[in-house]
């Protein structure tokens, strides 16, 4: 009975040892003074080739190529326990070409944009969960070009986005955690023509899922 009485309160000092042992990496990551830095990208390729036959018998082959490039970069400083006030550094690159070897054609569409948003992320608690709220202020520079009738043009387009991300933070060891996170995005667009004879505001949201990693120091 007392070997028994005694195995118990073993099982219950290892329990709360290995609590304690993993809940220290996360509480000292997220006290005051600790500096975070926290990254993600991602590069995606898309092809597709269209056949279109026309009744004359001439064929048309296009093919499309689609690249797109995102890079997101946060520096943020715990100002209280759990409570991180930063700045991201936001990129993002879509290119799209269109071309076929039957009619020589070829045409292309650029969609270049980068962006500053301060941000401010809170933890809550010390179970790794965290909420995040930013309102980036940039500008997006669109190129297309196409070789049949000689267009070569450009629009320049400021940005407001407001973000709201939710995440959560799996501590690998002291310094490092990945932070996979789910987040909606309002984006308001103001296009001006090169030639300064239209301008347009467009407004777009939606979701995002993205996973990063995170140095905190």
């Amino acid at each position: 009975m007392i070997k028994t009485i005694k195995l118990k309160i073993m099982k219950k000092l290892l329990m709360s040892g290995a609590i304690l042992l993993v809940g220290l990496p996360l509480f000292s990551q997220i006290e005051k003074g600790t500096f975070l830095l926290d990254g993600s990208s991602s590069l995606n390729f898309l092809n597709d080739r269209i056949t279109d036959g026309d009744p004359s018998g001439f064929d048309s082959d296009i093919k499309q190529t689609q690249r797109q490039i995102n890079a997101n970069v946060m520096g943020g400083y715990f100002i209280i326990k759990g409570l991180v006030a930063g700045v991201q550094l936001q990129y993002s690159n879509v290119t799209q070409i269109s071309e076929s070897e039957t009619t020589n054609y070829e045409s292309s569409l650029s969609l270049s944009s980068f962006s500053v948003a301060p941000t401010i992320r809170y933890y809550i608690g010390d179970i790794g969960l965290w909420g995040q709220v930013s309102y980036g202020l940039g500008q997006q520079i669109q190129k297309f070009e196409d070789s049949d009738f000689d267009i070569e043009d450009s629009f320049s387009t400021r940005i407001g986005d407001l973000g709201i991300e939710l995440g959560y933070a799996i501590f690998l060891g002291e310094k490092v955690s990945l932070n996979p996170s789910l987040g909606y995005s309002m984006k308001s667009f103001r296009l001006e023509s090169t030639d300064l004879l239209s301008s347009d505001t467009q407004k777009t949201s939606g979701m995002n899922f993205n996973f990063g990693i995170a140095l905190h120091l």
